[in-house]
């Protein structure tokens, strides 16, 4: 019989995990020490250390993406002290405390793109639905079984990052053979959310520790071998879009003809943390993809989407007109319903489960670009106002043209109002959006229901005005941009105090060698160095912006002239 019979395990039967209040306070005591000794371990490495690995004690292991691996000379050296600062407990058995800490350790540290919160949302699963395609997506599906067995602590609306509790998850057997032909599992407490450091750095942290559960026994009737591990990451965000990453574990496979780190699902599963920023961005479509779903199980919505679709004579995004010969292919999102062409989708990766609610499967479906801008658009972003983009005279030209071979009802439409940019909430509504782009009855009345559930934002407006309105709202564009951003450069003598102790806080969190108001320079020199510093974060986001509009511009410049 094959291995993969045996799993997934039906949830009924399963072993139904409960903790003492006494348990769950060891659990929380030592994992929250694990976290202390890492983010030391950091800073010691990060500040003391200036970034460099003491080779004398770890060997190159490998490198890819940005990110290095180590591994111990000498096993146990660094582990000691972990284990020393655990402490002695009689509550939890040796297995779940100093036991995972025996192979030998592993060390990872180096850059990937992205932020700090959209990792965060990758690796934080608090549901059976998130860990199995967080597991899929990190291990190409060799995943067999996952469960989240217990939880301490859930993520709450205030800290939606925390979590502490047990899960358990078995993967496929690596190889064919006498030896290797047994699955392997785990059984591990995980720990995520924020933390900061003495020096008040803001950290996101993910643990997972094995450990020992009576209720929850070895899987050798299965044909399951039992692994131990012990990994401990933590995220400082070190640039506008780069990611530091510090890591350090020990891994142990009983029963592996070849060491752990030697095989290459266990090489691809530590270099897998350069991915986890393409696996929150499935996640967050994933999310997207199932709220509309719920949106489809309406009846009435079914029907006027399907009315939409048939009706639909342009694109919703570019406004392309489809043809009987040579227009534009019409479809609709998979993610929000809208009615786009073949220029302005994309396919992406959902993942859908199976019948049996335990794992699933990816799979493509078409979506529109807007939905992948707000999949990827960062947690942390705060709603800004976006910069819109005037759109050259050759292309005016050429949607007035296009505009006069059509019916003169569509070429009527005022779009005055929406080149103007807005700092309200609103100008991030359903509502306004339709408003903004300028679309039909249809249209609108389909973007309204997007209110329940993800809806996608689109960063930047492609937004066509008139020749005789160009120039004055453009002008009217740049006054508000500018106005938005001025930062006074006045000396201010008569500045209180603790507006002047924020200012210098701001520039400390900045990451300047200024830390409090008690510096050696004058007031205001300091309040003139605070407001330069905001200016060049100001121009550095402006700058980006600035790139994205290009590219899109780019992108719709090219186009019009295949069209």
């Amino acid at each position: 019989m094959s291995t993969s019979a045996n799993f997934p395990i039906a949830r009924v039967q399963l072993p139904t995990i409960t903790l003492s209040r006494l348990e769950q306070h060891a659990l929380k005591r030592m994992i929250t020490r694990m976290l202390q000794h890492t983010v030391r371990e950091f800073d010691q490495h990060t500040h003391a250390n200036g970034g460099v690995v003491d080779t004398s004690m770890w060997k190159p292991f490998g490198s890819r993406d940005g990110v290095r691996v180590f591994r111990e000379r000498e096993a146990g050296a660094t582990s000691a002290a972990l284990a020393f600062a655990l402490g002695k407990t009689g509550v939890l058995p040796r297995g779940s405390t100093v036991a995972p800490l025996a192979p030998a350790g592993v060390l990872m540290t180096g850059l990937t793109r992205g932020k700090v919160e959209n990792v965060m949302d990758a690796v934080c699963c608090k549901s059976q639905q998130d860990l199995a395609l967080v597991q899929s997506f990190m291990h190409h599906e060799a995943v067999v079984d996952c469960a989240v067995l217990h939880t301490i602590e859930a993520p709450t609306e205030t800290d939606p990052f925390h979590f502490l509790g047990i899960k358990y998850v078995v993967r496929k057997a690596p190889a064919a053979g006498t030896t290797l032909v047994k699955h392997r599992d785990a059984v591990y407490l995980e720990f995520t959310g924020y933390t900061e450091t003495t020096r008040g750095e803001r950290l996101g942290f993910h643990l997972m520790h094995s450990v020992e559960l009576a209720a929850f026994p070895p899987l050798t009737a299965r044909h399951s071998m039992r692994t131990l591990h012990s990994v401990r990451y933590v995220y400082r965000q070190q640039s506008e879009d780069e990611v530091e990453v510090f890591m350090q574990g020990n891994l142990d496979t009983p029963g592996m003809a070849v060491k752990p780190l030697a095989s290459p699902r266990t090489s691809d599963a530590l270099f897998g943390v350069a991915t986890l920023i393409a696996c929150a961005e499935a996640k967050r479509l994933t999310q997207m993809w199932r709220a509309q779903q719920v949106r489809n199980d309406r009846q009435e919505h079914r029907k006027e989407q399907s009315r939409r679709a048939s009706t639909a004579l342009e694109c919703s995004m570019c406004r392309r007109k489809k043809k009987l010969f040579g227009g534009a292919s019409l479809v609709a999102c998979e993610l929000c319903a809208q009615i786009i062409c073949s220029k302005c989708h994309t396919d992406k990766r959902i993942f859908e489960m199976d019948a049996s609610g335990i794992l699933g499967k990816f799979r493509n479906v078409s979506v529109c670009k807007c939905c992948v801008l707000a999949a990827s658009k960062p947690l942390s972003q705060p709603e800004e106002p976006q910069m819109r983009i005037v759109m050259s005279e050759h292309m005016q030209l050429g949607r007035r043209r296009r505009g006069a071979s059509s019916s003169g009802g569509s070429g009527s439409r005022s779009r005055s109002n929406s080149s103007r940019p807005s700092a309200s909430s609103e100008d991030y509504s359903p509502a306004s959006q339709a408003h903004r782009r300028g679309r039909n009855d249809d249209v609108a009345s389909s973007v309204s229901s997007r209110s329940d559930g993800l809806v996608p934002v689109p960063p930047m407006g492609m937004n066509a005005i008139k020749d005789e309105q160009a120039e004055p709202q453009q002008q009217q564009r740049q006054l508000t941009l500018r106005e938005h951003h001025r930062i006074p450069l006045q000396l201010s003598e008569v500045r209180p105090q603790h507006h002047r102790d924020y200012a210098l806080r701001r520039v400390a969190s900045t990451g300047s060698t200024f830390t409090s108001s008690n510096s050696n320079c004058t007031a205001p020199s300091s309040d003139l160095l605070a407001r330069m510093i905001e200016l060049n974060r100001v121009a550095e986001s402006t700058y980006n912006t600035t790139q994205q509009n290009g590219i899109y511009l780019s992108q719709q410049m090219r186009t019009r002239r295949r069209t």
